[in-house]
């Protein structure tokens, strides 16, 4: 094969492959999104105000309630693992498009790049919705010049691929839906208390 045919094909698999990403976000916004949005923003800004505005009156740090609330949008697509989790089993049980996008003539690698795609940009467009609301909080509450932007983005951005990968790991490890729950229950979970949301490195070490 010739480069000249090599780079069309390559070329037609990145224009499937942004169809396939445009054509579920188009979905994802005409559908769940604002239902979604709604429950996260309500579950993210009431702890945020707890932590924030009542726990500090009882003798906690108010850095600290900074450092858990910046974290808390780094737990929407954490938790949204679970979610995508349930929802790719229901459609492998259900009506299985997974057999139907194996047959487009990409790689079958390139289809799950693309919804590890989607699932980024969806937790993405999610947490900045939900930001101008969590900053409404935390202003006049909590200082911002320790605050690295930078570093904040840079380590989001890896947060929001390992946790779109974290879905089909979940996905890979359980025998059927019913074994879901015990393996998010074992990796979630744990990941969850574990991870440095609650605290930081740092200050283990």
């Amino acid at each position: 094969m010739s480069n000249n045919d090599t780079n069309v094909k390559h070329t037609n698999f990145t224009r499937l492959v942004l169809r396939l990403l445009r054509k579920d976000l188009f979905v994802y916004l005409r559908g769940t999104f604002i239902a979604e949005l709604i429950d996260k923003t309500l579950w993210i800004g009431f702890v945020s105000f707890v932590v924030t505005h009542i726990m500090t009156k009882m003798g906690m740090p108010l850095e600290y309630g900074f450092f858990y609330s910046t974290g808390l949008l780094m737990a929407v697509p954490f938790w949204s693992t679970w979610d995508d989790s349930v929802e790719v089993f229901s459609d492998w049980e259900g009506a299985n498009s997974f057999g139907y996008y194996s047959i487009l003539p990409i790689p079958f690698y390139l289809y799950l790049f693309q919804r590890m795609l989607f699932y980024v940009i969806k937790s993405l467009i999610l947490c900045f919705c939900i930001a101008p609301v969590l900053l409404t909080i935390l202003i006049g509450r909590c200082s911002f010049t320790e605050a690295s932007l930078f570093k904040f983005v840079i380590i989001s951005v890896v947060a929001l691929f390992f946790c779109a990968s974290l879905t089909f790991l979940v996905c890979a490890l359980s025998k059927n839906s019913k074994s879901l729950g015990h393996v998010c229950t074992r990796i979630i979970l744990p990941a969850w208390f574990v991870g440095g949301i609650q605290y930081s490195w740092y200050s283990v070490n």
